[in-house]
């Protein structure tokens, strides 16, 4: 159990001969693109000004920078997501909505990236209320930094999102299993206001090596392997 639970703390996801997508925990690495992504959890309730006066020398995220839609559209190809509908307006890549279904890559991103819906829940005391079916995950609703959804709105700033939209009315008992969505851009937030569920993407460039995050991912391989090979015995 110890292994397995080790091998989870190493979780990683590789998803191409090029890149892979680390989870270290609190923060996600892109191997392609050197950026280490902070878990939208974490600015959770957060507004984008709030969030902004902290990243500055002595700030709770000095070092971390807001990232931009485009990056976040690397980010979705890193874990390997392809869009469904395109082309997309505003320039971004992902603006896929209504997917049908279940979908096992939306619920692990949300659940690497950080679930802002479920971590609402938590803080609101609402789990017991509202809950997510079992396997579900929530969604990742976060800020950008860049303003091409809000183009002409000066003081707004692009929303990003990942909905898994697979939650439990408990009142009623019936499960709802609505749409998922995967945007790079949805749409504006007032720079001043805040969301108890949306947090911000924020990013910096990883003092994590590109070999040592490899030797992650292949560390985390042996780890899984060694651990089946146990249950089997």
């Amino acid at each position: 159990m110890f292994k397995r639970i080790l091998t989870i703390s190493i979780l990683t996801f590789s998803l191409s001969s090029h890149s892979a997508i680390v989870n270290l925990g609190g923060t996600t690495f892109d191997t392609a693109t050197g950026l280490e992504w902070l878990d939208v959890t974490a600015t959770i309730g957060l507004s984008y000004n709030q969030v902004s006066a902290q990243l500055g020398a002595g700030g709770t995220w000095q070092g971390w920078r807001y990232a931009t839609y485009s990056e976040l559209d690397q980010l979705i190809a890193g874990f390997g997501y392809s869009p469904v509908i395109t082309p997309c307006s505003l320039g971004q890549v992902y603006c896929d909505n209504s997917l049908p279904g279940d979908n096992n890559l939306i619920e692990t991103m949300i659940q690497t990236l950080g679930d802002t819906y479920y971590q609402y829940l938590v803080d609101e005391n609402l789990l017991g209320y509202y809950d997510l079916q079992a396997g579900g995950a929530g969604y990742t609703y976060g800020i950008l930094g860049s303003t091409a959804g809000s183009a002409g709105y000066p003081g707004y700033r692009d929303i990003g999102m990942i909905l898994d939209q697979q939650d439990y009315y408990v009142p009623s008992g019936n499960p709802g299993d609505r749409p998922d969505i995967v945007a790079s851009i949805w749409t504006a937030q007032q720079e001043t206001a805040s969301d108890p569920f949306i947090g911000s993407y924020l990013v910096r460039t990883s003092a994590i090596p590109v070999p040592a995050a490899i030797w992650l991912f292949g560390s985390g391989l042996v780890a899984l392997g060694w651990v089946r090979r146990k249950q089997a015995v």
